[in-house]
């Protein structure tokens, strides 16, 4: 029901009122990213979740997210495009997590030497609460995630690093020492749910920090609290 119109539609409307607009949607063709790109968006987000096929394969069930090279082809589309950021990540707990977390490198690294006029990111959100009290297979430790954190800063020293509200106020706090380059605030996991309406949500978070909160903590770490950093004209 949101397609591609639906989505291009609603970026139009938030076009005035923000200075970045992002999108995390169902994996699109060059054609439809391009729509979006004129219509105001700049940053997309799609995460394999796991390079394990079998893994993919049992945890994806219907539409086009099941189909694995799709999805992994769509990043390069949105590359293609001409989105000046994107960014990629996996799931942890679908798979083991260095392999998938070697795997996520070296795609990254492929696509920085074909779009290198992209500014690319990634998030290694954890399995937290899901719904239908989903278990994960493979979990993983704070310290596994800080370890992990610490590769890709290291393997890549200039690309944007993600933790959501899935993590805890403390370890959030903590990661900023880890290379963390952006985090969410007040982030509403239910279908629905920024419009007030009240549903179930897709997964647990556990820090419920407002926006203000937030950036209050960054000062007090030495941090400036930025919305955006980048400008197309330059």
């Amino acid at each position: 029901m949101a397609g591609i119109d639906y989505i291009e539609q609603a970026v139009q409307l938030l076009r005035p009122l923000f200075p970045s607009i992002g999108i995390e949607v169902q994996p699109l063709g060059v054609a439809d990213y391009c729509r979006l790109l004129e219509a105001g968006v700049d940053h997309v987000a799609l995460y394999q979740e796991t390079y394990d096929r079998d893994t993919y394969d049992r945890v994806h069930l219907s539409g086009k997210k099941k189909n694995y090279d799709y999805r992994l082809q769509a990043v390069e589309w949105a590359a293609q495009a001409g989105f000046p950021k994107l960014s990629v990540g996996i799931l942890l707990g679908l798979s083991d997590f260095q392999t998938d977390a070697m795997a996520l490198g070296a795609h990254l690294d492929q696509l920085r030497k074909r779009y290198w006029r992209t500014h690319f990111s990634v998030s290694v959100p954890r399995i937290k609460g899901q719904y239908q009290s989903f278990k994960e297979p493979y979990e993983v430790t704070d310290t596994q995630l800080k370890q992990m954190m610490v590769a890709f800063r290291l393997c890549f020293p200039d690309i944007g690093i993600t933790v959501s509200t899935r993590e805890s106020a403390n370890l959030r706090d903590e990661l900023l020492n880890y290379g963390v380059t952006s985090m969410s605030a007040e982030s509403n996991t239910s279908p629905g749910g920024y419009s007030g309406i009240q549903s179930e949500g897709q997964f647990d978070t556990s820090d419920h920090r407002s926006v203000q909160e937030i950036a209050n903590m960054l000062l007090a770490n030495g941090l400036d609290p930025v919305f955006k950093n980048w400008d197309e004209g330059l």
